[in-house]
């Protein structure tokens, strides 16, 4: 079930970079693929986490008016950042994570 979830949302990623059309994250097709692919019975995979908040920080850019998004964003980044995975994290999450890891 993971892997259609992944692939749906890593081509919305990509259809946000590509052409900046905000709704690509921001619908709410977007939103129940995320809480499908990070559910509680899901456990912790880093390709997830990194794909949710990645997508959680495109809703927050686009304009979400929730909160919910750059926290969400942040908590699933620090996650793959604490397992020492090599991704790509956004500048700002990154200064963020590192401020929290060195101090």
């Amino acid at each position: 079930m993971t892997d259609p979830l992944l692939a749906g949302l890593r081509e919305r990623i990509e259809r946000y970079r590509e052409t900046g059309d905000g709704a690509a994250v921001l619908d709410n097709e977007a939103e129940l693929e995320l809480a499908a692919l990070l559910g509680p019975n899901e456990g912790f995979n880093p390709e997830s986490y990194y794909v949710g908040g990645m997508v959680h920080w495109l809703r927050y850019r686009a304009g979400s008016t929730s909160g919910r998004d750059l926290t969400e964003a942040a908590r699933l980044l620090a996650l793959v950042h604490d397992h020492g995975r090599e991704y790509e994290i956004p500048g700002p999450l990154r200064l963020i994570l590192e401020c929290r890891r060195a101090g």
